[in-house]
């Protein structure tokens, strides 16, 4: 059988899912594929390198992107979370604490397909 071959679509991150989903996405569509990515602040964001936490550190809001001691996380559903190794923005690698400066220290919230 056959299957068609992946579009940039297939990378959108679904915030509804739990940390595994969304590591396993992006995983699955990494480089050379378009890459997992979301939309914060009208910006595209690509997701490049996760890695599942065992003990997630607490957020005050689900699904949020956040720093913390240095290193960027996303708080996911279930009270799962995600620390993001790599990720890019504009077609640049984005180190945490140039997310810092573009986006602030407090946490954000990237858009779901419900907005």
């Amino acid at each position: 059988s056959y299957f068609g071959g992946r579009r940039p679509a297939d990378g959108r991150i679904d915030w509804s899912q739990p940390a595994v989903k969304i590591h396993d996405l992006a995983r699955g569509v990494a480089p050379p594929y378009p890459g997992a990515y979301t939309q914060v602040r009208g910006k595209i964001l690509r997701i490049l390198g996760t890695r599942i936490l065992p003990r997630p550190p607490t957020a005050d809001h689900v699904p949020s992107l956040f720093i913390r001691d240095g290193r960027c996380y996303a708080a996911c559903v279930n009270d799962t979370a995600l620390e993001i190794l790599a990720m890019e923005m504009d077609g640049a690698p984005l180190t945490a604490d140039a997310f810092a400066g573009s986006f602030g220290s407090e946490p954000v919230f990237p858009e779901t397909a419900a907005q």
